[in-house]
């Protein structure tokens, strides 16, 4: 009788053993599902109005366009500003080279011998500048003589924010005479947007029409041809 009443304590311990077991296992199941709901869960957005600004508040789809339309304008601008000066100092670098060039044949009495008028001092400056100036109606040359160097005139003839050509002469002076060659060309100014309106003196051109005056000076003896 004695090993009867052991094998029941056994079984009986067993059974609660395994309730037990059951139990804790339903109660953490329970406890990880609060847990979840209570702290992993998304918060509740909010609806209506609320929830459209909210929403387009935080999209950021987009943006990338929205910056490069805020900064292509003065992007271009800059751009095409810095290439126009460019052209602008190119242009100006090759007039004074084209000038120097022309004018030696008045300082050598070559033009003198030739009889070069003020067309064919032009054609000169042309051939020696290639295409790069409209020589027909763009170019403007002003050749004279002076009886001594402290007389020279070397500014820019712009009045009221045009060239001023009426007084331009065409004498290629003697031997050991001193000539003043000057050589005016209009250039296009392509980016007004330089200039600040109504502040001419902030303005990129310097004639009233935004484009800017190219001017080549040469002062010299002539030689005793």
């Amino acid at each position: 009788m004695p090993s009867v009443k052991h094998g029941g304590c056994g079984r009986a311990s067993g059974v609660l053993r395994s309730a037990a077991l059951s139990i804790a296992e339903s109660w953490f199941q329970v406890m990880r599902k609060k847990s979840r709901t209570t702290c992993g869960a998304p918060a509740a957005r909010p609806a209506g109005r609320n929830a459209h600004a909210l929403r387009f508040a935080g999209d950021q789809s987009g943006t990338t366009a929205i910056e490069f339309g805020l900064i292509a304008a003065p992007f271009f601008a800059l751009m095409f500003a810095i290439i126009q000066i460019g052209l602008i100092f190119f242009s100006g670098q090759v007039l004074d080279n084209a000038t120097s060039q022309a004018s030696r044949l008045i300082r050598t009495g070559q033009a003198q011998a030739s009889g070069f008028t003020a067309s064919d001092f032009k054609n000169a400056i042309c051939d020696a500048s290639g295409t790069l100036f409209d020589c027909e109606s763009g170019l403007k040359v002003d050749v004279r003589t002076y009886a001594d160097f402290s007389s020279v005139d070397m500014g820019k003839p712009i009045t009221d924010g045009e060239l001023d050509d009426k007084n331009f002469t065409f004498n290629m002076g003697g031997r050991e005479e001193i000539v003043v060659v000057r050589v005016f060309y209009e250039w296009p100014v392509w980016v007004p947007l330089m200039a600040i309106p109504g502040h001419a003196s902030v303005s990129f051109g310097d004639l009233a029409n935004g484009n800017f005056m190219l001017a080549s000076a040469m002062t010299f003896r002539n030689e005793p041809f």
